[in-house]
């Protein structure tokens, strides 16, 4: 191809996290043959996780070990396998199916181009972020590192961002459902320091509120000025490269799949008819069954979480109150006018929207509060989830012990806590199992 006349192109999803990611980066795994027909490429990505983790990390790995030797990985299963392979290495592969199968057109993915990548890993002794002390300019040089490696493409920075009381919404459920035992519970929570918050640039202050809450509102303060993030790329792209779309409902009605190759990549919407797009991807659990989950500190029984949420079984008041708001409608509206500033710059500057209007959904209703859990609640849960143990022993004959284990197990670590509120909620649960193994 002759790049005088038709530059090749990159689009660069750098996220947000929680807007539709998971389904935008498995839509382009479950067609990657078809979009490699029509000249675009996908290739090259992390297997665990579907997306471009692995350049993203692996350019931060390599940066920090030749600046400053010693680098420790954070404790992720997945993640040891981002520091396998060089940058280079994956850019050439990458590069080598694309002229291969002659696309024009080139995706890469991750939410972590933006955020995590940079936390990924930490050298001892030395400050992670972007500081004189800590000399860790690693945000910086992903950027300039992709821009240099690409500099033979046309690069398009595309971010999905959400409003950002609805992105706390989702991000809070999702480290919650990501907790999977005591020491995952410990890391991101029980950290976090005093049960309450504030935020020192807007004088918000949300107290009481849980502890898991509060870490999550705290990250929230952190990583959600969404103009900062987009100025940072901006700076090393171009403005005009930086392609915005607001992530809700009244903005995206045919779903994020259709509005990335009609309205980013530009094709016509018969060709997302051809598409196979994915059933609902990384779903949310019913907030009842999470936060029975949570204040329970039942940790290890995810799965039987996961599955419990989606029972028919469950009272129709657990499954309303599953699918209410954890901020309430005037924690929410704090929210959103911390972050009205920076939102109207972003309307403006990337949409070339006069009235500075971002994001059209309504505000929240009070009546959509989430109460709290209650103990009608705790019991209705407590019940479904011991007979769910208590079936999926007696399923398998040979596997009896093994489900039995699993039950006493739960007996046990619910007889261990001393905490009076958590006793309380699971009282019913632990008076049905002892019931079992009188």
């Amino acid at each position: 191809m002759d790049g005088a006349t038709q530059r090749l192109k990159l689009f660069l999803h750098i996220g947000y996290p929680k807007t539709g990611t998971t389904a935008l980066q498995t839509c382009f795994v479950n067609n990657q043959r078809f979009l490699f027909e029509n000249k675009i490429c996908y290739s090259r990505y992390l297997n665990e996780t579907l997306n471009h983790v692995n350049l993203g990390a692996s350019i931060v790995y390599e940066y920090l070990t030749t600046h400053f030797g010693a680098v420790e990985t954070s404790p992720w299963e997945w993640r040891s396998l981002c520091t396998v392979e060089p940058p280079a290495d994956i850019v050439d592969r990458m590069m080598c199916d694309f002229h291969q199968n002659g696309c024009d057109t080139l995706i890469l993915s991750s939410e972590y181009f933006v955020l995590s990548a940079y936390k990924m890993f930490t050298v001892p002794g030395v400050n992670a972020d972007n500081t004189p002390q800590g000399h860790l300019h690693r945000k910086e040089h992903v950027k300039q590192y992709l821009k240099n490696v690409f500099r033979e493409f046309e690069t398009k920075i595309v971010c999905y961002i959400r409003r950002q009381d609805d992105s706390f919404e989702s991000s809070y459920q999702q480290r919650c459902k990501g907790v999977h035992n005591l020491e995952s519970y410990q890391r991101d929570f029980e950290r976090a320091g005093p049960a309450q918050t504030a935020d020192s640039q807007s004088g918000i202050f949300l107290s009481p509120m849980p502890q898991t809450l509060k870490k999550s509102l705290e990250l929230l303060y952190r990583q959600r000025d969404y103009h900062a993030v987009l100025s940072d790329w901006a700076a090393v792209f171009g403005k005009e490269n930086i392609i915005v779309r607001p992530y809700e409902k009244s903005q995206l009605p045919h779903g994020v799949e259709y509005d990335f190759f009609v309205n980013v990549l530009g094709k016509a919407p018969a060709f997302v008819e051809r598409l196979m797009i994915p059933g609902r991807t990384n779903e949310s659990i019913n907030k009842e069954v999470l936060e029975f989950k949570m204040q329970a500190r039942l940790f290890d029984f995810h799965r039987e979480f996961v599955k419990l949420a989606q029972s028919p079984d469950l009272p129709q008041f657990v499954k309303d109150n599953g699918r209410k708001n954890i901020l309430t409608a005037g924690q929410a509206e704090q929210v959103r006018e911390r972050f009205a500033p920076c939102n109207e710059k972003i309307a403006r500057e990337y949409l070339g929207r006069e009235d500075g209007v971002l994001f059209y959904d309504p505000p929240r209703d009070p009546k959509d509060d989430y109460p709290g859990l209650s103990l009608d609640a705790a019991l209705a849960i407590s019940k479904e989830l011991a007979l769910m143990l208590k079936n999926e022993a007696a399923m398998v004959n040979q596997g009896l012990n093994s489900g039995k284990n699993l039950l006493v197990f739960c007996k046990n670590q619910l007889d261990l806590c001393k905490n009076p509120f958590i006793r309380r909620i699971t009282k019913p649960l632990r008076g049905i199992l002892r019931l079992l193994f009188r």
